[in-house]
């Protein structure tokens, strides 16, 4: 079956622009609320630990930790790239809608607020046992006698981390794929890169491409990619480079959550997954590594905006304040001191004091990038010691001695600054797409 759909220029970098947009708000608003049994990512998991049974047989863990690592990816890339193409080849419509379900399965900025929120809720209601249970679905971390501050504590400090790796680590992969797309219908590939040796390895990436062809009035491609116009004047070439940065940012976003979920499942230090693991959990490490520094810059940018929204608020409150005052002498005694307590944003430069000093002082090499700028922003102490199945925990503390202890109060300020650097993270994606194309 042939499809004559040309797509102009315009239509696409607003059809890409905009799928990253709505992938974003309808986890936020609908999906992030969400729990159910055949969830995306619990079918990747299921292919995950099957794999680990059979890997975990072999008699050098650490080897078979690897090839299980290679393995997984390889497993979800390609069935992803294979769904994909299936979709592509029936519509490209379908392989939008497939996008969108996707991203907005992977990305945790609303089942963060969701699952943040509820604890908050609990512990201004005087529900401690409630929010005790409710943190397991943030913090993996024994809950069981934690006080109000211990529980505060832990939900800032899992905001924090899964702005980085649920949000920041996610649409860098995304946008990595985009890029990857773009670049893969803008090179000859087949004619460089690919020797006889290769040839399978060929076959399966002009089958992947092929349906973008198709899709797009093109036809299939012959091997020499650079005879396509890529100036933006052809409707064939704009509905190629389309379908192959959904297809390989949809690749690049299973890629990385694919890790992001071994890491969870096997890099721990214990007995069984000490060496196993390993493979797993470091190259978590270096997958988060860029993307937490630069998810780090944004939350300092969110810092700022959040300053001058609250700082503008303040200075109407003060003008609305000081009216009244003029007319209504009575409220002469009235003054604004209890307002100074509420605009606790403007605290960039201890953010940026405490990111130097603090960064690099928590267990992982990446974690530390955001828990010691939201210690600094909120001016609470993080870390300590946590239980992890009945074992003591003693992490560095992240906060200078004179922070105070988290409450729940600060469980709404760690959101506030999610929300802002979320934002920025996916207007930048939506950005980069537009720049790609």
């Amino acid at each position: 079956m042939t499809h004559n759909i040309l797509l102009p220029f315009s239509f696409c970098r607003l059809m890409l622009f905009s799928v990253v947009i709505i992938s974003f708000l309808l986890e936020y608003y609908v999906t992030g609320k969400i729990r159910y049994r055949f969830h995306i990512l619990n079918l990747i998991a299921y292919i995950v630990k099957s794999l680990e049974s059979i890997m975990y047989n072999f008699s050098n863990k650490y080897i078979g930790g690897i090839l299980f690592s290679i393995l997984s990816l390889f497993t979800t890339a390609f069935l992803s790239a294979i769904i994909c193409v299936i979709l592509a080849k029936i519509s490209i419509w379908l392989l939008v809608i497939f996008f969108i379900f996707i991203l907005s399965s992977f990305l945790s900025s609303g089942g963060l607020n969701h699952a943040a929120f509820t604890v908050y809720h609990d512990l201004k209601n005087n529900c401690i046992l409630c929010a005790r249970t409710n943190l397991k679905a943030l913090a993996g971390r024994d809950s069981k006698n934690m006080n109000e501050s211990e529980i505060s504590r832990a939900v800032v400090e899992s905001v924090a981390e899964n702005t980085g790796d649920g949000i920041g680590s996610l649409l860098f992969y995304t946008a990595a794929g985009f890029a990857a797309g773009r670049l893969f219908v803008s090179f000859d590939f087949f004619e460089k890169y690919c020797s006889a040796l290769s040839a399978l390895l060929s076959y399966l990436f002009y089958y992947f491409i092929s349906p973008a062809y198709r899709i797009a009035g093109a036809g299939l491609p012959h091997a020499n990619l650079h005879a396509i116009n890529f100036n933006g004047n052809n409707g064939n070439s704009c509905g190629i480079i389309f379908t192959s940065m959904l297809i390989f940012g949809i690749i690049g976003a299973v890629i990385y959550k694919t890790s992001n979920l071994m890491d969870s499942l096997v890099g721990y230090k214990n007995k069984k997954y000490i060496k196993f693991g390993k493979f797993s959990a470091r190259l978590d490490d270096v997958l988060n590594y860029i993307p937490f520094r630069i998810t780090a810059l944004f939350m300092f940018f969110s810092l700022i905006i959040l300053n001058f929204f609250y700082k503008n608020k303040k200075s109407y409150k003060n003008e609305q304040h000081n009216n009244l005052i003029k007319n209504n002498s009575s409220n002469m005694h009235n003054d604004n001191k209890s307002d100074n307590n509420n605009y606790y944003y403007n605290n960039l430069n201890n953010a940026v004091k405490s990111w130097k000093k603090f960064r690099k002082m928590h267990p992982s090499p990446n974690a530390g990038q955001l828990e010691s700028i939201m210690a600094g922003a909120l001016k609470v102490r993080l870390g300590g010691t946590n239980y992890y199945g009945g074992i003591e925990s003693n992490r560095p503390v992240i906060g200078f001695k004179y922070y105070n202890s988290a409450n729940a109060e600060d469980i709404i300020k760690s959101l506030n600054i999610m929300r802002i650097t979320s934002a920025i993270l996916i207007i930048s994606l939506s950005f980069i797409g537009l720049m790609l194309f």
